[in-house]
């Protein structure tokens, strides 16, 4: 038998892809089984699930009995670290041993095959936003705003460093009515590089905008900051109705 894949971030799901020969070899007519468990020296995080042919299966002392449904080449079973302490980074290995069932239940391993698979650290963001001094979180529809945040990203790369912002307005009394992608202009949210520092993003009001609370949730790899603000009727308006 063969085994494959399992790169993957330390916390989050690994695919490992596995072919069986079976040939010929009647210990396998009533079925087979293969035991995963990790290389020597490492460990299955506590907390970790597998799912083949979509049933979740849960290791015990360190390895998690599967049977399996056919010998297809390139079947695929997952393991998912999300909810665990983690794997360790660097190369880890996982083995596979294949058994079989029915009749033929309970003897020595018939095949076995170990691959060596990738973790990598799982990136960790931390945003804080703030309105530039001199702004106010009341505006009338038309006006700019720019706001300062400070971030910090480890391990973070691609999409997952911009910085993005929806809009939502009260409506009842909460904020479940996001605005229209572009409806509020945006501009300086560019892609960040790694580490820490800070940035300053400025957002636009439209001039459609209907007179009442907003909420501006900033967004940067998973975490987010909410910023109400208050959109009062315009000047012209006033001026128009004779206020």
């Amino acid at each position: 038998m063969a085994l494959g894949g399992g790169d993957g971030l330390s916390r989050g799901k690994h695919q490992f892809h596995f072919n069986i020969n079976a040939m010929s070899d009647t210990r396998l007519a009533d079925g087979a089984a293969i035991v995963l468990s990790p290389g020597t020296g490492g460990d299955i995080p506590e907390g970790t699930v597998f799912t083949y042919g979509g049933i979740k299966y849960y290791p015990v002392n360190g390895r998690v009995y599967i049977p399996v449904e056919n010998y297809n080449s390139g079947q695929i079973v997952t393991m998912d670290t999300g909810n665990t302490a983690g794997l360790m980074v660097g190369e880890n290995r996982m083995s596979v041993r294949l058994f079989s069932k029915g009749i033929n239940a309970g003897g020595s391993e018939i095949d076995s095959a170990e691959t060596v698979y990738t973790v990598t650290a799982n990136p960790a963001y931390s945003l804080k936003v703030h309105l530039s001094e001199g702004g106010s979180r009341v505006v009338p529809p038309g006006a700019g705003m720019v706001f300062d945040v400070e971030y910090s990203i480890v391990n973070g790369t691609g999409a997952d460093n911009v910085i993005g912002i929806q809009v939502y307005r009260k409506d009842a009394g909460i904020y479940d009515n996001p605005e229209p992608d572009g409806a509020w202009p945006v501009s300086g949210n560019g892609k960040l590089t790694a580490g820490t520092g800070s940035h300053r993003i400025s957002v636009s009001v439209p001039e459609s905008a209907v007179p009442g609370t907003y909420r501006l949730v900033f967004e940067l790899g998973g975490q987010k900051v909410p910023y109400n603000i208050i959109v009062r009727e315009s000047e012209h308006i006033k001026e128009k109705d004779g206020v």
